[in-house]
């Protein structure tokens, strides 16, 4: 499972072969709540399904100021 911030504006992208929302959402909190001024917009998370069976998670974060 793959996570980074894209470096257009800040959306998660999240790489995984994993189709479980909620383990999803867990790895996705537990990976913020590490980064400081970030914080979870909405779970706004958009499926993309690739050739290799992988899915691409696409979540919108929030700056702090």
């Amino acid at each position: 499972m793959q996570i980074y911030l894209a470096t257009s504006g800040l959306c998660l992208i999240l790489r995984t072969k994993a189709i479980s929302i909620r383990r999803i959402h867990q790895t996705i909190v537990k990976q913020i709540l590490s980064w400081h001024k970030i914080q979870l917009l909405g779970m706004q998370i958009s499926i993309r399904q690739q050739h290799n069976f992988a899915f691409t998670y696409r979540v919108f974060l929030n700056e702090v100021a």
